[in-house]
């Protein structure tokens, strides 16, 4: 048997959970997680270093965002519970009301009976499994943020730079010793 040929024969049923996961994400987390991977891409640009404002922005903002997350997730959560004793519920009664004769083949006949219903199940964990990764990018993306935001309020301390008045520097003698207004090459 060929790998490709079973592939194809699941490969519309999975692309259709894969759809259905992707819809889902998408409405209830992706906004919430979309500025910071753009912030995220910025941080590693060589081209266009990520700015002050947008450093402050991961720093300040998005840790209140990830708060309205976690209560998005918590919902989540709950309606998975939720279907979970649904579909315990329902398999006890599918397999009360079975007509085979043996325990195992009612249980049997009870866990097909409810395939698209582990489906959602399924459907419902992966989606709470991806925020948990989404969730937790996000916070190293805090934290190195707050690395470089830190690094960068050290150097300007340590190397001010600012417009410099000519009036108040020492006068230039070369010929002074020992030669202490200028640093000498």
């Amino acid at each position: 048997m060929k790998l490709q040929d079973v592939y194809k024969t699941y490969e519309e049923d999975a692309d259709a959970v894969v759809d259905f996961c992707n819809e889902l994400y998408d409405i209830n987390f992706a906004d919430y997680f979309k500025t910071s991977r753009e912030l995220f891409n910025r941080l590693d640009s060589r081209e266009k270093p990520i700015t002050d404002d947008e450093l402050s922005w991961i720093v300040v903002d998005l840790p209140r965002k990830l708060f309205d997350v976690a209560e998005v997730l918590n919902t989540f959560t709950v309606r998975l519970t939720a279907i979970k004793l649904k579909v315990k519920e329902k398999r006890s009664q599918l397999i009360k009301a079975a007509t085979e004769k043996s325990v195992t083949a009612k249980q049997d006949a009870a866990v097909i009976q409810t395939i698209d219903d582990e489906l959602l199940i399924n459907a419902y964990e992966s989606i709470i499994e991806r925020v948990g990764r989404e969730l937790s990018y996000s916070r190293e993306l805090i934290m190195g943020a707050k690395k470089i935001w830190d690094r960068r309020s050290k150097s300007e301390g340590m190397n001010p730079i600012g417009e410099v008045d000519p009036q108040n520097m020492p006068a230039y003698n070369p010929n002074k010793m020992p030669r202490k207004d200028y640093i000498y090459g």
